[in-house]
């Protein structure tokens, strides 16, 4: 059986290796506030470059964002 690892439970999002495999779970029904810019609904962040996990050489950026209504 493939262990799981949690690498993030953060800024609305869970990140889990499981085996070879990189999983993300973010809700999409809740904000976490605005971009910068404040043109858009910040879903979910990973607030600059994220190592996956510690024993391996992977990172990862992701930003996940809505457009505001005009």
């Amino acid at each position: 059986m493939t262990q799981k690892n949690r690498v993030i439970s953060d800024r609305n999002m869970e990140v889990e290796i499981m085996g070879d495999i990189l999983e993300i779970r973010i809700n999409l029904a809740r904000s976490i506030g605005m971009t910068r810019s404040e043109k858009n609904f910040l879903l979910a962040s990973s607030k600059g470059t994220l190592q996956i996990g510690r024993d391996r050489e992977e990172k990862m950026v992701l930003t996940v964002y809505r457009p505001k209504p005009a």
